[in-house]
Protein backbone atom coordinates (compact mmCIF):
# COMPACT_ATOMS: atom_id res chain seq x y z
CA UNK A 1 0.00 0.00 0.00
CA UNK A 2 1.21 3.37 -0.63
CA UNK A 3 1.43 6.25 1.60
CA UNK A 4 0.81 9.41 0.42
CA UNK A 5 1.85 12.52 3.30
CA UNK A 6 -0.46 15.15 3.77
CA UNK A 7 0.83 17.71 1.49
CA UNK A 8 1.13 15.92 -1.53
CA UNK A 9 -2.74 14.59 -0.46
CA UNK A 10 -3.96 18.58 -0.45
CA UNK A 11 -1.80 19.02 -4.00
CA UNK A 12 -4.01 16.37 -5.48
CA UNK A 13 -7.20 17.91 -4.25
CA UNK A 14 -5.62 21.07 -5.88
CA UNK A 15 -4.89 19.56 -9.18
CA UNK A 16 -8.44 17.69 -9.31
CA UNK A 17 -10.17 21.41 -8.33
CA UNK A 18 -7.96 23.18 -11.41
CA UNK A 19 -9.25 20.04 -13.64
CA UNK A 20 -12.44 20.00 -12.72
CA UNK A 21 -13.69 23.64 -12.53
CA UNK A 22 -11.74 25.14 -15.04
CA UNK A 23 -13.53 27.13 -17.21
CA UNK A 24 -17.27 25.89 -17.20
CA UNK A 25 -16.43 24.60 -13.66
CA UNK A 26 -18.60 27.34 -11.65
CA UNK A 27 -21.39 27.53 -14.31
CA UNK A 28 -21.92 23.53 -13.08
CA UNK A 29 -21.90 24.24 -9.61
CA UNK A 30 -24.59 26.99 -9.83
CA UNK A 31 -26.91 25.03 -12.08
CA UNK A 32 -26.45 21.40 -10.77
CA UNK A 33 -26.66 21.83 -6.65
CA UNK A 34 -26.00 17.78 -6.44
CA UNK A 35 -22.28 18.39 -8.11
CA UNK A 36 -19.37 18.49 -5.97
CA UNK A 37 -19.58 21.41 -3.25
CA UNK A 38 -16.69 23.36 -3.21
CA UNK A 39 -16.66 24.00 0.54
CA UNK A 40 -16.77 20.37 0.93
CA UNK A 41 -13.16 20.30 -0.98
CA UNK A 42 -12.24 22.81 0.52
CA UNK A 43 -13.16 20.98 4.19
CA UNK A 44 -11.68 17.77 3.42
CA UNK A 45 -8.61 19.32 2.07
CA UNK A 46 -7.96 21.46 5.57
CA UNK A 47 -8.90 18.05 7.07
CA UNK A 48 -5.86 16.19 5.80
CA UNK A 49 -3.93 19.51 6.56
CA UNK A 50 -4.26 19.19 10.45
CA UNK A 51 -3.65 15.61 10.28
CA UNK A 52 -0.50 16.49 12.77
CA UNK A 53 -2.71 19.34 14.29
CA UNK A 54 -0.77 22.15 12.42
CA UNK A 55 -0.15 24.06 9.64
CA UNK A 56 3.19 24.63 7.96
CA UNK A 57 4.33 27.53 5.25
CA UNK A 58 3.91 24.92 2.63
CA UNK A 59 0.37 23.51 3.10
CA UNK A 60 -0.44 27.31 4.26
CA UNK A 61 0.24 27.77 0.13
CA UNK A 62 -1.00 25.07 -1.09
CA UNK A 63 -4.58 26.23 0.85
CA UNK A 64 -4.36 29.17 -0.73
CA UNK A 65 -4.02 28.25 -4.07
CA UNK A 66 -6.97 25.89 -3.60
CA UNK A 67 -8.96 28.72 -2.16
CA UNK A 68 -7.83 30.88 -5.29
CA UNK A 69 -9.01 28.15 -7.68
CA UNK A 70 -12.57 27.79 -5.97
CA UNK A 71 -12.99 31.37 -5.26
CA UNK A 72 -13.68 31.00 -1.82
CA UNK A 73 -13.49 34.70 0.45
CA UNK A 74 -11.88 35.13 3.23
CA UNK A 75 -14.87 34.88 5.40
CA UNK A 76 -16.64 31.87 3.43
CA UNK A 77 -13.07 29.68 4.70
CA UNK A 78 -13.16 31.27 8.36
CA UNK A 79 -17.09 29.65 8.06
CA UNK A 80 -15.89 26.36 6.40
CA UNK A 81 -13.01 25.41 8.65
CA UNK A 82 -14.37 27.16 12.41
CA UNK A 83 -15.77 23.63 13.69
CA UNK A 84 -13.26 21.58 12.22
CA UNK A 85 -10.80 23.76 14.31
CA UNK A 86 -13.46 22.97 17.64
CA UNK A 87 -13.85 19.26 16.65
CA UNK A 88 -10.10 18.58 15.97
CA UNK A 89 -9.04 20.89 19.48
CA UNK A 90 -6.13 22.08 16.86
CA UNK A 91 -2.71 23.67 19.12
CA UNK A 92 -2.23 27.26 19.32
CA UNK A 93 -0.27 28.71 16.81
CA UNK A 94 2.06 31.31 18.95
CA UNK A 95 4.85 31.59 16.52
CA UNK A 96 4.75 35.66 17.17
CA UNK A 97 3.94 35.60 20.43
CA UNK A 98 7.54 36.79 21.52
CA UNK A 99 7.09 39.38 18.60
CA UNK A 100 3.71 40.52 20.84
CA UNK A 101 5.50 40.38 23.78
CA UNK A 102 8.49 42.55 22.90
CA UNK A 103 6.67 45.54 21.48
CA UNK A 104 3.96 45.74 24.19
CA UNK A 105 7.10 45.19 26.50
CA UNK A 106 8.59 48.38 24.54
CA UNK A 107 5.60 50.42 24.64
CA UNK A 108 5.27 49.77 28.73
CA UNK A 109 9.13 51.49 29.01
CA UNK A 110 9.18 53.57 26.30
CA UNK A 111 5.57 55.87 26.36
CA UNK A 112 3.91 54.52 29.76
CA UNK A 113 6.57 54.57 32.01
CA UNK A 114 7.10 58.66 31.88
CA UNK A 115 4.17 59.23 30.13
CA UNK A 116 2.02 58.49 33.31
CA UNK A 117 3.70 60.40 35.43
CA UNK A 118 4.16 63.13 33.28
CA UNK A 119 0.27 63.28 33.01
CA UNK A 120 -0.01 63.19 36.71
CA UNK A 121 2.40 65.88 37.74
CA UNK A 122 4.87 63.27 39.51
CA UNK A 123 8.18 64.81 37.90
CA UNK A 124 10.39 63.69 40.30
CA UNK A 125 13.01 61.51 39.24
CA UNK A 126 11.92 58.77 42.23
CA UNK A 127 8.65 58.87 40.24
CA UNK A 128 9.78 58.79 36.31
CA UNK A 129 12.53 55.59 37.12
CA UNK A 130 10.46 54.09 39.28
CA UNK A 131 7.23 53.96 37.17
CA UNK A 132 9.60 52.93 34.24
CA UNK A 133 10.51 49.51 36.13
CA UNK A 134 7.03 49.02 37.19
CA UNK A 135 5.48 49.47 33.56
CA UNK A 136 8.24 47.27 32.06
CA UNK A 137 7.79 44.38 34.42
CA UNK A 138 3.55 44.87 34.30
CA UNK A 139 3.76 45.48 30.41
CA UNK A 140 5.87 42.36 30.03
CA UNK A 141 3.60 40.36 32.76
CA UNK A 142 0.36 40.92 31.36
CA UNK A 143 1.24 40.71 27.75
CA UNK A 144 2.34 37.14 27.66
CA UNK A 145 -0.30 36.11 30.25
CA UNK A 146 -2.84 37.19 27.69
CA UNK A 147 -1.49 36.18 24.36
CA UNK A 148 -1.46 32.11 26.59
CA UNK A 149 -4.58 31.42 25.53
CA UNK A 150 -4.69 33.22 22.03
CA UNK A 151 -3.78 31.96 18.30
CA UNK A 152 -0.62 34.59 17.73
CA UNK A 153 1.03 33.81 15.00
CA UNK A 154 3.81 36.05 13.60
CA UNK A 155 1.30 37.99 10.84
CA UNK A 156 -0.96 38.43 13.94
CA UNK A 157 1.94 40.03 16.11
CA UNK A 158 3.14 42.40 13.21
CA UNK A 159 -0.67 43.73 12.46
CA UNK A 160 -0.56 44.83 15.70
CA UNK A 161 3.05 46.90 15.70
CA UNK A 162 1.43 48.20 12.56
CA UNK A 163 -1.69 49.34 14.06
CA UNK A 164 0.06 50.72 17.22
CA UNK A 165 2.61 52.58 15.63
CA UNK A 166 -0.32 54.35 12.91
CA UNK A 167 -2.05 54.87 16.71
CA UNK A 168 0.71 56.81 17.99
CA UNK A 169 1.75 58.61 14.65
CA UNK A 170 -2.50 59.50 14.98
CA UNK A 171 -1.84 60.44 18.53
CA UNK A 172 1.00 63.05 17.89
CA UNK A 173 -1.45 64.23 14.80
CA UNK A 174 -4.84 64.92 17.38
CA UNK A 175 -2.10 66.84 19.67
CA UNK A 176 -1.16 68.92 16.60
CA UNK A 177 -4.46 69.84 15.43
CA UNK A 178 -5.74 70.68 18.73
CA UNK A 179 -2.51 72.11 19.98
CA UNK A 180 -1.54 69.72 23.27
CA UNK A 181 1.81 69.17 22.09
CA UNK A 182 4.40 70.42 25.00
CA UNK A 183 6.90 71.90 22.50
CA UNK A 184 9.52 72.74 25.34
CA UNK A 185 8.28 69.61 28.05
CA UNK A 186 8.24 71.86 30.92
CA UNK A 187 6.63 70.54 34.35
CA UNK A 188 5.05 72.80 35.17
CA UNK A 189 1.75 72.26 37.87
CA UNK A 190 -0.76 74.78 36.32
CA UNK A 191 0.06 73.58 32.82
CA UNK A 192 -2.69 70.78 32.64
CA UNK A 193 -3.46 71.13 29.07
CA UNK A 194 -0.04 70.79 28.06
CA UNK A 195 0.00 67.18 30.37
CA UNK A 196 -2.86 66.25 28.55
CA UNK A 197 -0.67 65.26 24.97
CA UNK A 198 1.09 61.72 26.47
CA UNK A 199 -2.83 60.78 27.33
CA UNK A 200 -3.42 61.43 23.79
CA UNK A 201 -0.85 59.31 22.70
CA UNK A 202 -1.21 56.56 25.52
CA UNK A 203 -4.95 55.79 24.27
CA UNK A 204 -4.24 56.09 20.60
CA UNK A 205 -1.79 52.71 20.85
CA UNK A 206 -4.31 50.19 21.98
CA UNK A 207 -6.67 51.49 19.75
CA UNK A 208 -4.59 51.55 16.91
CA UNK A 209 -4.06 47.69 17.99
CA UNK A 210 -7.80 47.02 18.27
CA UNK A 211 -7.51 48.19 14.46
CA UNK A 212 -4.66 46.59 13.45
CA UNK A 213 -6.30 42.94 14.83
CA UNK A 214 -9.57 43.76 12.99
CA UNK A 215 -7.82 44.13 9.90
CA UNK A 216 -5.94 41.23 10.73
CA UNK A 217 -9.24 38.97 11.12
CA UNK A 218 -10.72 40.40 7.46
CA UNK A 219 -7.89 39.73 5.64
CA UNK A 220 -6.07 36.81 6.96
CA UNK A 221 -2.82 38.09 5.58
CA UNK A 222 0.53 35.92 5.82
CA UNK A 223 3.34 37.10 7.77
CA UNK A 224 5.22 38.59 4.70
CA UNK A 225 2.14 39.98 3.39
CA UNK A 226 2.13 42.34 6.66
CA UNK A 227 5.47 43.57 6.09
CA UNK A 228 4.67 44.48 2.52
CA UNK A 229 1.42 45.92 3.95
CA UNK A 230 3.62 47.98 6.63
CA UNK A 231 6.22 48.87 4.07
CA UNK A 232 3.29 50.48 1.41
CA UNK A 233 1.83 52.31 3.96
CA UNK A 234 5.21 53.77 4.90
CA UNK A 235 5.39 54.97 1.19
CA UNK A 236 2.08 56.32 1.13
CA UNK A 237 3.16 58.33 3.63
CA UNK A 238 6.49 59.80 3.03
CA UNK A 239 5.19 60.23 -0.73
CA UNK A 240 2.04 62.58 0.38
CA UNK A 241 5.23 64.05 3.11
CA UNK A 242 7.29 64.99 -0.43
CA UNK A 243 4.21 66.73 -1.73
CA UNK A 244 3.87 68.56 0.28
CA UNK A 245 7.14 69.85 1.20
CA UNK A 246 7.27 70.41 -2.82
CA UNK A 247 4.25 72.58 -2.81
CA UNK A 248 3.72 73.46 0.59
CA UNK A 249 7.26 73.72 2.05
CA UNK A 250 7.76 74.47 5.52
CA UNK A 251 7.83 77.98 6.74
CA UNK A 252 11.78 78.95 7.87
CA UNK A 253 12.53 80.45 11.21
CA UNK A 254 13.75 83.84 10.94
CA UNK A 255 17.45 84.24 11.80
CA UNK A 256 18.73 85.71 15.07
CA UNK A 257 18.54 89.60 14.53
CA UNK A 258 14.62 90.01 14.64
CA UNK A 259 14.78 93.10 15.70
CA UNK A 260 16.15 94.79 12.33
CA UNK A 261 13.42 92.47 10.37
CA UNK A 262 10.60 93.70 12.42
CA UNK A 263 9.34 93.18 15.96
CA UNK A 264 6.23 90.77 14.25
CA UNK A 265 8.38 88.84 12.28
CA UNK A 266 8.93 85.91 14.83
CA UNK A 267 5.56 85.83 15.71
CA UNK A 268 4.46 86.04 11.98
CA UNK A 269 6.35 83.19 11.48
CA UNK A 270 5.27 80.78 14.65
CA UNK A 271 1.60 81.34 13.73
CA UNK A 272 2.70 80.12 9.83
CA UNK A 273 4.45 77.14 11.20
CA UNK A 274 1.77 75.96 13.69
CA UNK A 275 -0.46 76.52 10.72
CA UNK A 276 1.82 74.18 8.39
CA UNK A 277 2.33 71.47 11.68
CA UNK A 278 -1.86 71.70 11.39
CA UNK A 279 -1.87 70.67 7.39
CA UNK A 280 0.93 68.18 7.82
CA UNK A 281 -1.35 66.66 10.98
CA UNK A 282 -4.41 66.28 8.50
CA UNK A 283 -2.29 64.88 5.90
CA UNK A 284 -1.30 62.27 8.26
CA UNK A 285 -4.72 61.17 9.48
CA UNK A 286 -5.49 61.52 5.77
CA UNK A 287 -2.41 59.34 4.51
CA UNK A 288 -2.63 56.30 6.80
CA UNK A 289 -6.22 54.86 5.46
CA UNK A 290 -5.60 55.89 1.32
CA UNK A 291 -1.82 53.73 2.42
CA UNK A 292 -3.56 50.74 3.85
CA UNK A 293 -6.00 50.38 1.75
CA UNK A 294 -4.32 50.74 -1.33
CA UNK A 295 -1.34 48.18 -0.20
CA UNK A 296 -4.35 45.47 0.80
CA UNK A 297 -5.32 46.06 -2.61
CA UNK A 298 -1.57 45.70 -4.25
CA UNK A 299 -0.68 42.78 -2.26
CA UNK A 300 -3.90 41.02 -3.07
CA UNK A 301 -3.90 37.46 -4.27
CA UNK A 302 0.14 37.55 -4.09
CA UNK A 303 2.47 35.61 -1.88
CA UNK A 304 4.90 37.24 0.06
CA UNK A 305 7.48 35.88 2.29
CA UNK A 306 9.58 38.25 5.28
CA UNK A 307 12.47 37.59 2.19
CA UNK A 308 10.20 39.17 -0.20
CA UNK A 309 9.35 41.92 2.18
CA UNK A 310 13.13 43.02 2.83
CA UNK A 311 13.89 43.11 -0.75
CA UNK A 312 10.53 45.03 -1.93
CA UNK A 313 12.32 47.44 1.13
CA UNK A 314 15.77 47.50 -0.76
CA UNK A 315 14.14 48.43 -4.31
CA UNK A 316 12.33 51.32 -2.01
CA UNK A 317 15.28 52.30 -0.03
CA UNK A 318 18.23 52.44 -2.79
CA UNK A 319 15.92 54.34 -5.04
CA UNK A 320 15.24 56.76 -2.60
CA UNK A 321 19.43 57.17 -2.44
CA UNK A 322 19.93 56.86 -6.67
CA UNK A 323 17.02 60.20 -6.37
CA UNK A 324 19.72 61.67 -5.29
CA UNK A 325 22.69 60.66 -7.61
CA UNK A 326 20.55 61.36 -10.69
CA UNK A 327 19.68 64.76 -9.89
CA UNK A 328 23.15 65.76 -8.61
CA UNK A 329 24.64 64.25 -12.22
CA UNK A 330 21.76 65.99 -14.33
CA UNK A 331 22.50 69.35 -12.30
CA UNK A 332 19.18 69.65 -11.01
CA UNK A 333 18.94 71.45 -7.57
CA UNK A 334 16.11 72.39 -5.71
CA UNK A 335 13.95 70.95 -2.65
CA UNK A 336 11.08 70.32 -4.59
CA UNK A 337 12.75 68.47 -7.36
CA UNK A 338 14.64 66.19 -5.04
CA UNK A 339 10.99 65.79 -3.38
CA UNK A 340 9.24 64.53 -6.05
CA UNK A 341 11.89 62.46 -7.80
CA UNK A 342 11.83 60.90 -4.18
CA UNK A 343 8.16 59.82 -5.35
CA UNK A 344 8.48 58.69 -9.13
CA UNK A 345 11.85 56.78 -8.45
CA UNK A 346 11.03 55.35 -5.31
CA UNK A 347 8.10 54.03 -6.84
CA UNK A 348 9.87 52.60 -9.58
CA UNK A 349 12.39 51.09 -8.06
CA UNK A 350 9.58 49.26 -5.82
CA UNK A 351 7.82 48.19 -8.56
CA UNK A 352 10.71 46.98 -10.07
CA UNK A 353 12.25 44.68 -7.58
CA UNK A 354 8.44 42.97 -6.85
CA UNK A 355 8.89 42.03 -10.72
CA UNK A 356 11.78 40.38 -8.87
CA UNK A 357 10.38 38.48 -6.53
CA UNK A 358 6.83 37.59 -8.48
CA UNK A 359 6.23 33.47 -8.34
CA UNK A 360 9.11 33.14 -6.11
CA UNK A 361 9.44 32.87 -2.08
CA UNK A 362 12.95 34.58 -1.09
CA UNK A 363 14.10 33.53 2.50
CA UNK A 364 15.60 35.94 4.89
CA UNK A 365 19.37 34.67 3.88
CA UNK A 366 18.81 35.51 0.28
CA UNK A 367 17.07 39.12 0.55
CA UNK A 368 20.39 39.55 2.97
CA UNK A 369 22.81 38.46 -0.11
CA UNK A 370 20.60 40.85 -2.43
CA UNK A 371 21.61 43.51 -0.34
CA UNK A 372 25.03 42.37 -0.09
CA UNK A 373 25.46 42.50 -3.42
CA UNK A 374 24.09 45.91 -4.35
CA UNK A 375 26.36 47.43 -1.35
CA UNK A 376 29.12 45.89 -2.55
CA UNK A 377 28.82 47.06 -6.15
CA UNK A 378 28.48 50.44 -4.72
CA UNK A 379 31.30 50.54 -2.98
CA UNK A 380 33.31 48.73 -5.76
CA UNK A 381 31.95 51.95 -7.56
CA UNK A 382 33.18 54.38 -4.84
CA UNK A 383 36.39 52.76 -4.76
CA UNK A 384 37.03 53.58 -8.30
CA UNK A 385 36.12 57.14 -7.72
CA UNK A 386 38.50 57.12 -4.97
CA UNK A 387 41.88 55.60 -6.86
CA UNK A 388 40.87 57.78 -10.06
CA UNK A 389 40.22 60.58 -8.30
CA UNK A 390 36.88 61.21 -10.21
CA UNK A 391 35.03 64.73 -9.77
CA UNK A 392 31.67 64.58 -7.47
CA UNK A 393 29.62 63.93 -10.57
CA UNK A 394 31.88 60.74 -11.91
CA UNK A 395 31.50 60.00 -7.88
CA UNK A 396 27.55 59.35 -8.23
CA UNK A 397 28.03 58.05 -11.75
CA UNK A 398 30.26 54.97 -10.89
CA UNK A 399 28.60 54.30 -7.51
CA UNK A 400 25.10 54.62 -8.85
CA UNK A 401 26.16 52.63 -12.08
CA UNK A 402 27.89 50.28 -9.04
CA UNK A 403 24.88 49.65 -7.23
CA UNK A 404 23.07 48.61 -9.90
CA UNK A 405 25.19 46.56 -11.81
CA UNK A 406 25.95 44.93 -8.51
CA UNK A 407 22.06 43.73 -8.10
CA UNK A 408 21.73 42.52 -11.45
CA UNK A 409 24.64 40.47 -10.57
CA UNK A 410 23.24 39.05 -7.31
CA UNK A 411 19.66 38.30 -8.77
CA UNK A 412 20.96 35.18 -11.02
CA UNK A 413 22.85 33.49 -8.28
CA UNK A 414 20.44 33.27 -5.99
CA UNK A 415 17.89 29.87 -6.38
CA UNK A 416 14.62 31.07 -4.62
CA UNK A 417 11.96 28.72 -4.24
CA UNK A 418 8.44 28.83 -6.31
CA UNK A 419 5.56 30.66 -4.89
CA UNK A 420 3.87 27.27 -3.79
CA UNK A 421 4.50 23.45 -4.28
CA UNK A 422 2.02 24.06 -7.27
CA UNK A 423 3.48 26.85 -8.86
CA UNK A 424 4.68 26.39 -12.33
CA UNK A 425 8.08 28.48 -13.56
CA UNK A 426 6.48 30.26 -17.35
CA UNK A 427 9.09 30.79 -19.66
CA UNK A 428 6.99 32.75 -22.33
CA UNK A 429 3.78 34.52 -22.21
CA UNK A 430 1.82 32.16 -24.84
CA UNK A 431 0.59 29.02 -22.56
CA UNK A 432 -1.32 25.57 -23.93
CA UNK A 433 -2.32 23.42 -21.34
CA UNK A 434 -4.99 20.35 -21.34
CA UNK A 435 -8.31 21.05 -19.61
CA UNK A 436 -11.84 19.23 -19.61
CA UNK A 437 -15.07 21.37 -20.33
CA UNK A 438 -18.29 20.32 -18.66
CA UNK A 439 -21.41 20.74 -20.53
CA UNK A 440 -24.52 20.07 -18.21
CA UNK A 441 -27.97 19.54 -20.55
CA UNK A 442 -31.41 20.11 -17.60
CA UNK A 443 -33.86 17.92 -19.76
CA UNK A 444 -31.65 14.98 -20.93
CA UNK A 445 -30.63 11.76 -19.57
CA UNK A 446 -27.04 11.96 -18.91
CA UNK A 447 -27.15 15.15 -17.31
CA UNK A 448 -23.45 16.09 -17.61
CA UNK A 449 -20.86 15.81 -20.46
CA UNK A 450 -17.39 16.02 -19.91
CA UNK A 451 -15.05 17.41 -22.95
CA UNK A 452 -11.88 17.03 -23.62
CA UNK A 453 -10.17 20.31 -24.54
CA UNK A 454 -7.22 22.63 -24.56
CA UNK A 455 -6.87 25.84 -22.20
CA UNK A 456 -4.87 28.51 -24.20
CA UNK A 457 -3.43 31.56 -21.68
CA UNK A 458 -2.09 34.42 -23.65
CA UNK A 459 -0.63 37.20 -21.35
CA UNK A 460 -0.52 40.95 -22.82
Amino acid sequence: MIKLSKHYLILILLILVELSFADFGSQLLQSNPDTLDVREIYYQAYQTALLDNKIDSSEEAILKSLRISLQLSNQEVQQIIFPLKQVQGTQLDQTGRWQFVLQNTGWGGGLYGWGIPYALGADENRWLVGMEMLTLGTTFYLSHKYSGQLSMPLSRAQMLGLGSGVGLHYGFAINEIFDLNNEDHSFLEEDLEKRFWPVTLMGAVPIGMLVGDYLYDRWQPEYGRTWALSLGTMITLKSLYDLQVAFDPEPEEPGYFIEALGENVYSNWREDHDRWQIRRALLTLAAYPVGIYYSKVLTENKQYTFGDALILSQGYFSALLYNYMVLDILGVKGRAYYRLGNIAIGLLGTSLYQDIIDNYDYNFGESVLMALGTTSGMAFGLGTSIITKASHKMTNFLVLAGGITGSLLTKPMLSPKLESPSSKESTGKLSLSPTLFVETKQFSYNKIKIIPGLNVSLQL
